[in-house]
């Protein structure tokens, strides 16, 4: 709660700068005659509020706080991960100071970060979304944009997810990073959303500009470049799966080749992706390939039984089949 005497506490510190500004002023004077006496300087300092806190001997003191305080306490949870004292030292920041400080933009994009930590992902949306609208066409807002977007997967909202970051492309201020994070997360948000043939020519997009900018640009990370690569893997690994083995024994011979060929597709991608060398998709396409042959077993071990080989007289040939 804000001290109701605030004022009149304040004022001795407000007579504490005014004697101490005077001093400064009386020595600017004195050597005024000195030519190497460089002039005094301004500094502008934050805001300082007063509020009455009980101690745990419930004796009523005054504490003190200002802009900075609150910001680095609010960092500092959230860099210990509680979210609670994070999100909440960062409110108390922006109400306590509404006017705009140089701490503003970071509040609000770190206080969307602890509601994502919280995993109220609505709240976090709001919050990213009430910087965009503040900030536009600032690299803040954009990357505001970017965390909407990934909220948006968070609460498995496939079909938002996309079309941001289909509108995320479309702005001027991209960097190749940009680029292919925003193609990368439209293409999973494709994914999910089982819309392989789509997702497929995302992620071959993603590729291909890859491909056009890699001799001049240095990507800052390779890991939504791997998380395009792997699931090209995923979408020939998925075919896979659904590939069913049916009866009569011909067709069953035409599934299989065709189920083998889905399997050495996503084999090549995975092989890749591990090529990349991104640490996360290479163990991640590793474990895929050895599942790649188990499924094919199990598939094996589960195809149909011709109707010939039914019943208790022909058990024994049934086990060998």
């Amino acid at each position: 709660m804000r001290m109701p005497f605030g004022t009149r506490l304040a004022a001795p510190l407000f007579c504490g700068l005014a004697l101490a500004a005077a001093g400064c002023a009386g020595k600017a004077r004195t050597d005024a005659a000195n030519p190497a006496t460089p002039p005094p300087q301004e500094v502008q300092m934050d805001p300082i509020k007063l509020q009455a806190v009980k101690g745990p001997d419930g004796v009523q003191h005054v504490e003190t706080y200002d802009a900075t305080e609150l910001f680095e306490r609010a960092g500092a949870a959230l860099s210990d991960k509680r979210y609670d004292d994070s999100a909440s030292a960062y409110e108390r920041l922006l109400k306590e100071f509404p006017t705009e400080t140089r701490y503003t933009k970071a509040a609000l994009y770190n206080m969307g970060l602890a509601y994502q930590g919280k995993r109220d992902f609505a709240t976090a949306i709001a919050k990213f979304q009430q910087l965009a609208d503040q900030y536009v066409g600032t690299s803040d807002a954009k990357d505001a944009q970017f965390q909407i977007g990934a909220s948006y997967a968070e609460m498995g909202n496939w079909p938002t997810s996309a079309a941001l970051f289909a509108q995320i492309l479309e702005r001027k201020d991209l960097t190749p990073d940009d680029k292919i994070e925003a193609m990368a997360r439209r293409g999973f948000a494709q994914f999910q959303l089982h819309d392989y043939d789509t997702a497929d020519r995302t992620f071959h997009s993603v590729l291909w500009y890859f491909t056009s900018i890699e001799s001049e640009e240095r990507l800052q990370t390779d890991f939504y470049l791997g998380l395009a690569k792997y699931h090209l893997g995923e979408i020939p690994h998925e075919h896979f799966r659904a590939m069913p083995l049916r009866l009569p024994e011909k067709q069953m011979a035409i599934d299989m080749e065709e189920k083998a060929r889905l399997l050495l597709v996503a084999q090549r991608q995975y092989i890749e992706t591990i090529k990349l060398g991104n640490p996360q998709w290479a163990s991640a396409s590793g474990y895929q390939i050895g599942s790649l042959y188990e499924e094919f077993y199990d598939a094996f071990m589960h195809a149909p039984i011709p109707p010939d080989l039914i019943g208790d007289a022909n058990q024994e040939k049934r086990e060998i089949y």
